[in-house]
């Protein structure tokens, strides 16, 4: 495992999952009022899974390293707005969690798609 492609996920996968989704910022809710919460979704999905696959290949890390950093990434997140922003439910944690899955499923398919080449 290389440490520094772990750490470079790790802040790449915070960075993206508070874009995604801004804590208290939430601009997803106004895209969900014009096309709808199934689309909006969608887009989220297919806008995290895109991220997760350009940034593996384009600084060429393994799904693994990757995998591990966005955990991490995660896991302190989770921390941080419990800390900071104290919300009333757990949701966050879905939310973001999807997230994570979403940049990782998109780091393992580049990683497939590098070794299938």
């Amino acid at each position: 495992m290389n440490a520094r492609a772990t750490g470079i996920s790790a802040v790449f996968a915070a960075v993206a999952g508070a874009a995604l989704w801004p804590p208290q910022a939430v601009y997803w809710t106004a895209v969900a009022e014009r096309i709808g919460e199934a689309p909006t979704l969608a887009v989220v999905i297919a806008v995290a899974v895109g991220l997760g696959g350009a940034f593996a290949t384009i600084a060429d890390i393994r799904p693994q390293e990757f995998a591990i950093g966005a955990a991490t990434a995660y896991g302190l997140g989770m921390a941080a707005i419990a800390v900071v922003i104290a919300p009333d439910s757990p949701v966050h944690l879905g939310l973001y969690g999807g997230i994570l899955l979403c940049l990782v499923a998109g780091a393992v398919g580049a990683g497939r798609r590098a070794t299938d080449d």
